[in-house]
């Protein structure tokens, strides 16, 4: 990982961690051996290979799309992708080109918090999508989530939520040492 400091250094992870890892964090995106994830994310990024892992580790298919692009996430339908990866401003490329809707069971997006015009446009375009938001860091990933409800509550007048990265994962302890 880079961090903040642009200089690359080791992230040491232990077997165990990677087996808590994947055990969380197919339960917070609802990942199950016989569904089929998607990600377009890099491999030497950890949404990349460590979503690859978490889904291979829950007995999903890896479905990996070199570049990300409204073409290639459509083609997604023909492979009956179940799960997927993006982040907001690729839900927003997509809903614009009204080509939001593959037929995914869940999505998860990450790395930015979503917009309430993007949600209600992302749970109008593809209603039976359940969409969840995962917040972590390559050290330590899944921390926090937005459940599907909490979407759900979001679109329904509550869009203060989507500015909170949600609630511990289940398995996750949290702590707040300081104000």
């Amino acid at each position: 990982t880079s961090g903040t400091t642009g200089r690359p250094r080791p992230v040491l992870q232990r077997h165990a961690e990677l087996v808590a890892r994947t055990r969380v964090y197919a339960g917070a995106i609802e990942l199950h051996p016989g569904d089929r994830y998607c990600t377009a994310s890099p491999f030497y990024h950890v949404a990349g290979m460590g979503m690859t892992l978490v889904a291979l580790g829950a007995g999903a298919t890896v479905i990996p799309l070199a570049a990300f692009s409204v073409d290639s996430w459509v083609s997604l339908r023909d492979l009956a992708a179940t799960h997927a990866l993006l982040v907001p401003t690729m839900i927003d490329m997509l809903t614009a080109e009204g080509r939001f809707d593959i037929g995914l069971r869940v999505l998860q997006y990450g790395a930015a918090p979503i917009h309430p015009d993007t949600l209600a446009a992302a749970m109008r375009d593809a209603p039976a999508t359940r969409l969840i938001q995962i917040f972590g860091q390559t050290e330590v990933s899944p921390i926090t989530r937005l459940s599907h409800d909490d979407h759900v509550r979001a679109s329904a007048g509550s869009p203060h939520l989507l500015g909170s990265v949600g609630r511990a994962c289940e398995g996750v302890e949290l702590r707040i040492d300081d104000e």
